[in-house]
């Protein structure tokens, strides 16, 4: 089932395009978008991100879009399709069309677990502030995503609980800073990753615990505040 991902039009002799599922961080692509839209391709999101970046090649090398549909036609392995926007019907528009991210309520908590670690490890890899530090997943533990080795005597654990608002934070950062200090590790940090939490940045809940949304910029922020608070 073909499902629609961005547009493109012409304006005067450039072309242009935008998607949704095209959301950059300082430069870092964010999987989320594609990850829970798609959650049953969660792992062709980085084919996906390559797609875009061959597009967005096509769209300025193009004048028109017939030239842009050919293009798609001429590089099948992208699986990028080209139609026709006729505009809107009596059931859908445009914006309808092309979507966004799945009701988190329609994903499993697999899928959510899958998406942020996936997340977390873009970060690690991408950030500057990140590198030089390791993920270790963990399995078998329905709120425990993993550790990053932010020294060998400090680490950050990433958690996630998708029943919990910032209400049920308060409670959730006080077992882990219980939690942290009956493993006789206190300079380690945790970090709830809350996909109910509205809230545009980091929230401090203690000294070493600190909240975020299903936001990657807020991620991004929370790691990077944890590992180095």
């Amino acid at each position: 089932m073909q499902q629609s991902v961005g547009a493109a039009w012409c304006n005067g002799r450039r072309v242009h395009w935008a998607s949704p599922l095209n959301r950059r961080v300082d430069g870092t692509f964010n999987p989320l978008p594609f990850m829970l839209r798609f959650p049953e391709a969660q792992d062709s999101w980085a084919h996906f991100a390559l797609a875009l970046e061959w597009f967005d090649a096509a769209c300025f090398a193009a004048g028109t879009a017939g030239q842009i549909r050919s293009a798609c036609e001429a590089e099948p392995g992208w699986r990028l399709n080209c139609h026709d926007y006729l505009g809107p019907t009596r059931w859908t528009d445009l914006a309808t069309k092309l979507g966004g991210m799945r009701e988190l309520r329609q994903l499993t908590a697999q899928q959510i677990r899958s998406a942020v670690l996936e997340s977390v490890a873009v970060l690690v890899r991408e950030r500057e502030e990140l590198q030089g530090m390791s993920l270790e997943p963990i399995s078998g533990r329905p709120h425990e995503v993993g550790w990053l080795h932010v020294t060998p005597t400090r680490r950050t654990l990433v958690a996630i609980d998708a029943n919990s608002g910032l209400r049920g934070a308060r409670s959730l950062g006080l077992e882990s800073e219980g939690g942290l200090r009956s493993l006789g590790r206190p300079d380690d940090h945790t970090l709830w990753v809350l996909p109910q939490l509205r809230a545009a940045g980091p929230i401090r809940l203690l000294r070493r615990v600190t909240a975020v949304g299903p936001d990657f910029a807020a991620l991004a922020r929370g790691l990077i505040d944890a590992c180095h608070a």
